[in-house]
């Protein structure tokens, strides 16, 4: 007191604050923290950070648990909706089981470490809700390829093999005409081949694209191949591909855990590959190489397949099985898998054992 240093730590306590001020700050600041998160952050490593630091301050750490199934939430709908829309977003579910797992590493274990009655009944509803929100989303990708698999079933009218046998339509420069060497069909579609061009049917030639088999030319306003590569959408995956699909996901079929898991899902999946494997040809027109077309014969006039003229009958178009765009990684382990999922789920039931 003789060297008024009581009056300097009031006056320092009054500008910098003491403990309770401090920690009144560093609360305000944790709460920004946890607003400011969102579904594309890394969820339950960012919530495990500011757990430790809400320990430290013994600032109540309940809220948490909340945040984190909420964020997942909408981490879920970021991967799964996109995935519904396109096959290639086949790695976007990672993340949501990623958060999940990494949760129930790391938070759930720290929110519920005590003996008490009552936590430890909270503690195994939250570790229920962890094994469900795993469960769902491995259904989840059961169910979208199930469905998505049915509308491409429907193909009796609309599927055209992926390969067709172009070599089949002579190009005939001096009558500016298409003549198919099988059943002697014209076609006098002179910008493209009649089966729809392929990727490579088109040269860049001076600004210019130009069609290797017809002679003709077309503006490169846009600069844009005229026959881009096919990609992967639902609709184009060939028998192959969806038997690649479906057998990725039952990868897993001999595991207890996803027989015990997913029963209707298997016996679901094995019908659709019965399904897939029964598609191997389909009725199709030699003119257009569709099944559902109004062409008419040349020679009677009527509607192909009610002719009785040989050679505009429809034909059997078969199925390239071999045709595949889908590649399966050597692991489940990678993302792009389709049994990732799965894999996951088996491996975080195994470990809980």
């Amino acid at each position: 007191e003789a060297s008024n240093f009581d009056k300097f730590l009031s006056t320092l306590d009054y500008f910098i604050g003491g403990d309770v001020s401090q920690k009144t700050l560093i609360g305000k600041q944790l709460d920004v923290a946890m607003e400011k998160l969102s579904q594309t952050t890394n969820i339950a490593g960012s919530l495990l950070g500011i757990y430790d630091k809400c320990k430290s301050i013994n600032k109540p750490t309940a809220p948490l648990k909340a945040k984190f199934w909420s964020l997942v939430a909408k981490c879920y709908d970021n991967a799964f909706e996109p995935f519904f829309n396109d096959p290639a977003c086949i790695d976007r579910l990672h993340r949501p089981m990623k958060e999940v797992m990494e949760y129930s590493k790391g938070l759930h274990k720290k929110l519920h470490d005590t003996c008490s009655s009552d936590v430890s009944s909270e503690k195994e509803e939250d570790a229920n809700r962890i094994i469900e929100a795993m469960k769902y989303m491995v259904k989840m990708q059961c169910v979208i390829t199930l469905k998505k698999k049915d509308l491409w079933t429907n193909l009796s009218k609309s599927y055209v093999n992926p390969n067709p046998d172009f070599s089949s339509w002579v190009w005939h420069s001096d009558r500016k005409i298409w003549r198919h060497d099988t059943t002697n069909c014209f076609n006098s579609n002179n910008q493209e081949h009649p089966h729809g061009d392929k990727d490579g049917d088109w040269k860049d030639v001076g600004g210019l694209w130009w069609h290797k088999y017809t002679g003709y030319y077309k503006s490169k306003t846009t600069g844009q191949n005229p026959c881009p590569p096919k990609e992967l959408t639902w609709n184009t995956m060939s028998p192959r591909d969806w038997t690649t699909v479906i057998n990725s996901i039952l990868l897993m079929i001999h595991d207890k855990h996803f027989c015990e898991n997913f029963s209707k899902e298997i016996v679901d999946l094995q019908w659709a590959l019965q399904i897939v494997g029964n598609v191997s040809c389909i009725e199709v027109c030699p003119a257009c190489t569709r099944g559902d077309c109004n062409c008419k014969c040349r020679r009677c006039n009527r509607v192909v397949g009610q002719c009785s003229c040989m050679n505009m009958k429809r034909q059997k178009l078969v199925v390239c099985h071999d045709t595949t765009q889908i590649e399966v990684p050597d692991s489940p382990d990678n993302p792009n898998h389709w049994g990732h999922l799965s894999w996951q789920f088996c491996k975080f039931m195994e470990s809980m054992e």
